[in-house]
């Protein structure tokens, strides 16, 4: 069941808004125009650019406390920042259309977060290796992907052909 999301009351549009006008329609893949008078105008690709990659933004911020979590290296985290803005998160699009069928996949982010928090509060006492968590958190993602497949596909009404 998809849930019709209105772009046009999200706080990063209303504030995109007030201080760059925006034209009405698109004018080929140009991002600013001037009409009327010289006056400048965001192009609505650009406001969807904008928005694009603030989300990139948020994902990646969001993330660094998971992957100091993982490892205290500045360089790892650092690096998985920059993957992050380049467009790894941006794979959550792709999958979006998808993402009803993975119904065991914030249970397994729940558990994945859990044990980074462990780690993060038990550090001082006891040190886990990066690749132990590295796994553990891999196999607890792909375990609930996996059955969230099989959950799906169990689910999924099979249509007979008619005779």
């Amino acid at each position: 069941m998809k849930k019709d999301v209105n772009f046009e009351s999200g706080w990063v549009v209303r504030l995109i808004r007030r201080f760059g006008p925006e034209a009405d329609r698109y004018n080929g893949s140009k991002f600013r125009v001037r009409v009327g008078g010289g006056r400048r105008m965001l192009m609505p690709l650009a406001l969807v650019l904008i928005v694009i990659e603030l989300s990139d933004l948020l994902f990646a911020a969001d993330s660094i406390p998971a992957s100091l979590g993982i490892t205290p290296d500045p360089s790892i985290v650092c690096t998985f920042n920059v993957c992050a803005i380049l467009g790894l998160c941006s794979l959550y699009f792709l999958f979006s259309s998808q993402i009803d069928r993975f119904v065991y996949l914030g249970p397994a982010l729940a558990v994945i977060l859990t044990m980074i928090g462990s780690k993060m509060l038990l550090s001082d006492i006891y040190d886990i290796d990066t690749a132990v968590s590295l796994s553990v958190a891999s196999l607890v993602l792909l375990a609930g992907i996996g059955l969230s497949l099989i959950a799906s596909c169990r689910s999924t009404p099979t249509v007979e052909p008619a005779t």
